[in-house]
């Protein structure tokens, strides 16, 4: 009897460490919604092992493949889930695929999953919910312009078009004319701030208010109706942390 418990539970065994492959966990992702610039791992579970394995992290623009050998445990398997960095990665849609290697020659491709990092997002403007505004640095930083023309009634905001996590530009007219470029870099291990930067390529009258949403602190530049925009190198715009 107990050789053929024995017999009975080892096929058992057997027979769950060859059908089962390792999966992506629901959601297969922590967080579950992640945002641009924030850390992310990759929930995966694997029914058959005892304990954790390497998993090797190949990204190619959005295509993230995660390469493991699957290791059968050799008593009954538990299963064992863990958490895999990815990274930062930017805003986009993910294909993440889960690949067993252990025949080089014959990769297998054992789960797959679509994820969105979503663009980080800013409070809205205090004033008019609806005015335009640019988020930068993972929503840190808010950047909203308004601008004049000769005579003062002729005004309006500009148009934010992001250029990255760091940068954009701003369109008064027609969306194919950018009239100004602002960018906020991260200068804390230089200086303990982050530095504002803004070039302009125009003479109308510019106001520029920049947020920091994290402290509440608020700078305001400006260039008057008629003059060539003075380029603005703040080094000392805002204090870190």
């Amino acid at each position: 009897m107990r050789a053929l418990a024995y017999a009975t539970l080892l096929s058992l065994v057997t027979v769950t460490s060859a059908s089962a492959v390792a999966r992506f966990g629901a959601p297969p992702t922590n967080p579950a919604a992640p945002v641009a610039g924030q850390s992310v791992t990759a929930r995966v579970v694997d029914p058959t092992a005892c304990f954790d394995f390497p998993v090797a992290v190949e990204r190619v623009g959005t295509l993230i493949n995660l390469r493991y050998e699957q290791s059968n445990c050799p008593i009954i398997p538990v299963g064992t889930a863990m958490d895999v960095p990815l990274g930062t990665l930017p805003a986009g849609t993910y294909d993440m695929r889960l690949i067993e290697v252990s025949n080089p020659a014959q990769p297998r491709i054992d789960d797959e999953a679509i994820f969105v990092v979503s663009e980080p997002s800013c409070p809205p403007p205090p004033v008019d919910p609806t005015t335009p505004q640019l988020c930068l640095r993972n929503g840190r930083f808010s950047v909203v312009v308004g601008w004049t023309y000769n005579p003062g009634p002729i005004r309006g905001f500009g148009q934010d078009v992001k250029l990255s996590n760091d940068s954009g530009a701003f369109w008064f007219f027609t969306g194919t004319n950018y009239e100004l470029m602002v960018k906020v870099l991260d200068a804390c291990s230089y200086n303990g701030h982050f530095w504002f930067f803004a070039a302009g390529l125009t003479d109308v009258g510019v106001d520029i208010v920049v947020t920091d949403n994290v402290t509440g602190t608020v700078k305001r530049y400006s260039n008057p109706i008629g003059q060539p925009f003075k380029p603005i190198t703040d080094t000392s715009a805002f204090a870190c942390p």
